[in-house]
């Protein structure tokens, strides 16, 4: 209070308080308070981050920033990978599956791509693929009857060696000699 009084009566004239410049010294005396306090607590601050200066505190955090976009660009290859492979498990699960109906007997295209498509409405999370063929294959055994395919040099690969064709009966029926069993 007494500095108070003091700021008062040397702001005083022939009795006549000049309030504007008590104002503008009191305004004066408090920002330079609060940017001494303001300077120690940055100082506390940058002590605590174990740095020296301001400029050290705005390099760190450019550096971070750095990092932080070297890790996004990190990010999006790595799900570009991901991606990529998510793509080749499926041909290479396609391909398996398409492997196992081949090897089921079944030998026209069309009607692999037809019974995979039926299969895998089927499959989901209570069903695997094995198990949703065995049903497919019970409901619909047509499609897995096994038909022998014999590779013949006469052209027709379907056709079972016990079946003459046309040509070969009419050989047969002229020349039984060379057609012995």
């Amino acid at each position: 209070m007494k500095d108070l009084q003091k700021l008062v009566e040397a702001h005083t004239k022939d009795g006549v308080v000049d309030w504007e410049s008590i104002e503008k010294t009191i305004n004066e005396e408090t920002n330079n308070l609060i940017a001494k306090n303001k300077g120690s607590e940055l100082n506390r601050v940058l002590n605590e981050l174990g740095l020296e200066k301001v400029e050290d505190l705005k390099l760190t955090l450019k550096e971070k920033e750095e990092l932080a976009k070297k890790l996004e660009e990190t990010n999006k290859s790595l799900e570009t990978i991901n991606k990529s492979l998510e793509e080749k498990d499926k041909v290479i699960t396609l391909t398996e599956r398409e492997k196992m109906l081949y090897q089921m007997g079944i030998t026209d295209k069309d009607t692999v791509d037809y019974v995979l498509f039926n299969v895998n409405k089927r499959v989901g999370e209570n069903k695997d693929f094995a198990s949703a063929l065995d049903e497919y294959k019970k409901e619909k055994p047509q499609f897995f009857e096994e038909k022998p395919l014999t590779i013949s040099t006469k052209g027709n690969p379907t056709v079972p060696p016990e079946e003459k064709l046309g040509f070969e009966k009419v050989l047969e029926e002229r020349r039984p000699d060379v057609f012995k069993k």
